[in-house]
């Protein structure tokens, strides 16, 4: 079976650092960025990931453009799961309202990171 992908973009190089350190163990293919400009590079290059992960607060834009960005492509280049993290509390604020499928508050802690997402995507 071919390996699940994954884009990561956060701009704290150590945090998606860590987390593709500890994806590539468990098997998934992982694509780094830390801007909103080079992420949707990789979106329209391809190719297509199963999960893109960003972070809420980006030095260029926010991870709510990158989503709806990758919302907008057409199906067979959109990511099946949009995820978004963040180290601040938004209270009573869901992924939805976020437009992403699914919130992690950071620090995030790749074991559950893990097991949430694949079994988000059936694997």
């Amino acid at each position: 079976m071919a390996p699940f992908k994954i884009l990561m973009c956060d701009d704290e190089a150590e945090i998606v650092e860590e987390l593709s350190e500890f994806f590539n163990e468990h098997g998934w293919e992982v694509r780094l960025c830390h801007n909103t400009v080079d992420a949707k590079r990789l979106l329209v290059e391809g190719p297509r990931p199963d999960l893109l992960l960003t972070d809420l607060r980006l030095d260029d834009r926010d991870g709510t453009s990158l989503i709806a960005f990758a919302q907008a492509l057409p199906k067979e280049m959109r990511p099946q799961l949009h995820a978004i993290m963040t180290g601040y509390v938004i209270e009573d604020t869901t992924a939805d309202d976020l437009g992403a499928d699914v919130l992690y508050l950071k620090p995030v802690d790749p074991v559950a990171l893990l097991n949430d997402v694949e079994r988000r995507l059936a694997i």
